[in-house]
């Protein structure tokens, strides 16, 4: 029978009974925002063919836009639980369950918040100008 993992691992550095699978927060801190992103433009092509044929206005693509950055800021706040309950080290050499938790953490971080940048000045973009031609 294997050990669960505790919230903060940070006081089991590199002990074997830890190394087991990644936890869902950690690949949700990697691959929810970029979801979010995928997501917001498939939903926006395929509302901007609805909007302009209708007279509804622009509001369901605001609903997406504000929703794709509620799931993004979400995968921020994952990978940052992921790095903090890692003890918010560098990531290092080391091999085992710590080192990577920190790792994922940080480059959770960095794409989930490149990503979210990304969404913001879609979002902006949806507000500026969006004309049926």
């Amino acid at each position: 029978m294997t050990q669960p993992l505790p919230d903060d691992i940070s006081d089991n550095p590199h002990q074997p009974e830890l190394a087991g699978p990644a936890p869902v927060l950690q690949w949700a801190g990697m691959f929810l925002s970029p979801a979010a992103l995928l997501l917001h433009l498939q939903v926006n092509y395929l509302l901007v063919l609805y909007i302009c044929g209708t007279t509804i206005g622009r509001g369901p693509v605001y609903a997406a836009g504000f929703i794709a950055l509620l799931l993004s800021a979400v995968g921020c706040l994952a990978a940052w639980l992921t790095w903090t309950r890692a003890g918010q080290g560098p990531p290092g050499n080391d091999s085992g369950a710590l080192p990577r938790t920190r790792m994922l953490g940080v480059v959770g971080l960095g794409v989930s918040g490149i990503t979210f940048l990304v969404l913001v000045a879609q979002v902006i973009a949806a507000f500026v100008g969006v004309t049926c031609g």
